[in-house]
């Protein structure tokens, strides 16, 4: 199975995806920096530096999983008071998928300050889904894990919730707090490639995963 992480940062989704029918993982990220911090995490991964959109455009045919996390900040509820048109890629490549992307796949973005344009597959922890297979039962809340507010939680407390550790990272331009804030929880992200791989799981059997992770 090979698996397409486009816009994939520091690669919180791909954490736990440690599944024996993965015999490799491409990562598409335009981010310098971020590229640098996932291929530290995860070494074995092909990582290229380049345009997403441009890389799904031509390559979507070669992979049987993608996942999609385009820019989230022009959508948000935290940066809505500033204004700002949004970034009406992520509606141009869930149209494309819908259209032309054949394997499975996700999209996945923030809750948005504005009515959908398209409206979401499904809706997990704090964020919303687009896909062409089902996830509208799959269910986990990363709010359990915060004993803070989440915009009080510290960069050691992220790492610990996340079990990612960016302590031996030097970081230049970027601040780890804001990393650590984008990552979509690494067991959110196994649940919907674990059903992606086995379309016919429960819920009972997410459930009983989440407990085991």
């Amino acid at each position: 199975m090979r698996i397409l992480n486009l816009y994939s940062g520091i690669g919180g989704n791909r954490k736990l995806w440690n599944n024996s029918e993965i015999t490799e993982i491409v990562s598409v990220e335009l981010n310098g920096e971020y590229c640098y911090i996932y291929s530290t995490l995860f070494p074995n991964d092909t990582i290229i530096q380049i345009d997403a959109k441009q890389y799904l455009l031509e390559n979507h045919q070669d992979f049987d999983f993608i996942w999609i996390s385009p820019p989230c900040q022009t959508h948000s509820n935290a940066r809505h008071f500033e204004p700002r048109y949004i970034d009406l890629s992520l509606y141009q490549l869930i149209i494309f998928c819908q259209k032309f992307v054949k394997c499975k796949w996700v999209i996945e973005n923030v809750q948005p300050y504005y009515e959908y344009l398209i409206k979401p597959n499904a809706i997990i922890d704090r964020h919303a889904f687009w896909s062409n297979f089902r996830i509208s039962d799959i269910e986990h809340d990363s709010k359990k894990y915060f004993t803070n507010n989440f915009e009080k939680t510290t960069v050691k407390q992220f790492q610990e919730i996340l079990d990612i550790d960016l302590s031996h990272i030097k970081i230049k331009g970027l601040k780890k707090i804001t990393i650590l804030r984008n990552c979509v929880h690494p067991i959110t992200a196994k649940l919907i490639l674990d059903r992606a791989i086995k379309p016919n799981k429960t819920i009972f059997d997410f459930s009983a995963l989440e407990v085991n992770s």
